[in-house]
C-alpha cells in the first residue's frame, strides 16, 4: 500500500495559502519518479527511465476537503505504479508534487487545440502519427501542467545541504527587509521559498545570485534558482522518506 500523507494539518497550511481558483482554474497535482533516491543496483533492476510525472490529477475545488481527497487518491495498492518492466514502483523514490499556482484551463485547452491541429497535419505525411491520438488524455494534462492561471507565488529553490540553512536565512533576511512575503517550505534535498508576487516590488535575481555564490564558495553541488516550473512537493506528504514541512523562519 503506497501511502503519502504523514500530517493533514501541514497539507492543510499548504492549501490555506494557495491563491482561490478563478472560473477556469485548476489546481495540479503529480507523482513522479525519481532515480536519485535509488541505488546503482535499484536502478538497473526496475529501470525506472528518466524522471517524469505520472498520476496527474486536477482539483476544481476550493474546498480543502476537495483538495486533500484528491490527494488521498494518490494512495493506493501496490502494483499501481509500475516501472518499464513492470516492477512495483518503490514508494521511497516518489514524490507528490503539486504546482504553486493554479492551472488555467482556457490556456490548457488553447495549446492543446493547436497540438491537435498539427496533428492532424501530421497525419498527411507520417501515417505513424495516427498513434499519438491514444494519448491525448496525456497531452491534455501536459498543458495543464503548463499552463498558469494567477500567478501568485515565485518560486526558489534552495537545493543546499541541509548544515548550510544560513544561506537560506540570509536570503529571506533580504526579502523581509523588502517587505517581501514569503513561506519555506523544508524538502529532503533542500528548501523552497515561495514568495508572494505582489509583494516583489524590487529586483531580487542579485539576491538570488548572492546566496548562488555563497553556496559555490562553499560546495559545488547542488544550485539556488528560480524554479521555472513552479512545482513543489506537497507539505504534509513523505518525499522519498523525508517528511516534507514547512519551516517556520
Amino acid at each position: 500500500m503506497y501511502s503519502f500523507i504523514h500530517d493533514v494539518e501541514q497539507v492543510k497550511r499548504f492549501h490555506k495559502i494557495l491563491t482561490p481558483l478563478g472560473r477556469d482554474e485548476a489546481y495540479f497535482l503529480s507523482a513522479s519518479a525519481r532515480n536519485k533516491y535509488l541505488t546503482v543496483q535499484e536502478r538497473d533492476d526496475l529501470s525506472l527511465g528518466r524522471s517524469e510525472m505520472f498520476a496527474r490529477k486536477l482539483v476544481k475545488s476550493n474546498l480543502f476537503e476537495e483538495y486533500i481527497r484528491v490527494l488521498r487518491t494518490f494512495e493506493t495498492n501496490e502494483g499501481s505504479y509500475t516501472t518499464r518492466v513492470h516492477k512495483d514502483t518503490p514508494q521511497k523514490c516518489m514524490v507528490i508534487y503539486a504546482n504553486i499556482n493554479p492551472s488555467s484551463g482556457v490556456q490548457a485547452l488553447k495549446e492543446f487545440n493547436t497540438i491537435t491541429n498539427n496533428l492532424m497535419f501530421e497525419l498527411q505525411t507520417n501515417k505513424n502519427a495516427i498513434e499519438r491520438f491514444a494519448h491525448l488524455d496525456s497531452e491534455l494534462m501536459n498543458c495543464f501542467q503548463r499552463s498558469m492561471g494567477n500567478k501568485h507565488f515565485i518560486d526558489v529553490d534552495f537545493d543546499i545541504p541541509k548544515q548550510n540553512v544560513n544561506i537560506l536565512m540570509d536570503f529571506c533576511k533580504s526579502m523581509w527587509a523588502h517587505g517581501v512575503a514569503l513561506y519555506v517550505i523544508e524538502t529532503a534535498g533542500g528548501y523552497h521559498v515561495l514568495m508572494v508576487r505582489k509583494s516583489l516590488t524590487f529586483n531580487y535575481n542579485s539576491d538570488i545570485e548572492i546566496a548562488s555564490k555563497k553556496l559555490a564558495n562553499i560546495t559545488d553541488k547542488g544550485e539556488v534558482v528560480v524554479n521555472v516550473n513552479s512545482m513543489v512537493p506537497v507539505p504534509g506528504t513523505m518525499q522519498a522518506g523525508f517528511p516534507v514541512k514547512f519551516l517556520d523562519v
